[in-house]
């Protein structure tokens, strides 16, 4: 096979396995791996799920990315409400009672190939504090394989 054909084709080595995002409290989330799930909603009817596990704490925190089937490319906002693309963050460090931070608004870009499984974008985003008191910058950047 000639280096030219090797090229052409889709390699993983292509991109970085990564999915960061900034926190209210300043540090930073890490993705350990991320998936893929299938969904129907009411607002958009079927939707795709990208959910980000966290890879440096001994607990689960995750981020949850909600958009359209029929959009597997677009620049969109994030919405609080069934249209759009939602996204949320989650903290599972009190087991008892678990921290649900969701975007109140903000911009999603993204792509999903759906053959390779391949999920790249960013986001930025105002994402409702834990304490309830306001939002707090978040954005974030991936290029991942989803399982």
């Amino acid at each position: 096979m000639s280096s030219a054909a090797l090229k052409t084709g889709y390699n993983q080595n292509d991109f970085i396995d990564d999915f960061t995002a900034d926190l209210e409290d300043g540090t930073k989330f890490r993705a350990w791996y991320t998936e893929l799930r299938s969904d129907t909603t009411p607002g958009r009817g079927d939707v795709y799920i990208v959910i980000a596990y966290d890879r440096e704490k001994p607990f689960v925190r995750t981020f949850t990315i909600v958009f359209e089937k029929s959009k597997l490319e677009a620049s969109t906002v994030i919405t609080e409400v069934d249209v759009g693309a939602n996204v949320t963050y989650n903290s599972y460090e009190n087991q008892e009672l678990p921290t649900l931070q969701k975007a109140t608004s903000g911009t999603l870009d993204y792509k999903l190939d759906t053959e390779t499984k391949r999920f790249t974008g960013t986001f930025t985003a105002d994402v409702a504090k834990s304490d309830a008191s306001g939002t707090f910058p978040c954005s974030a950047v991936f290029d991942t394989s989803l399982t």
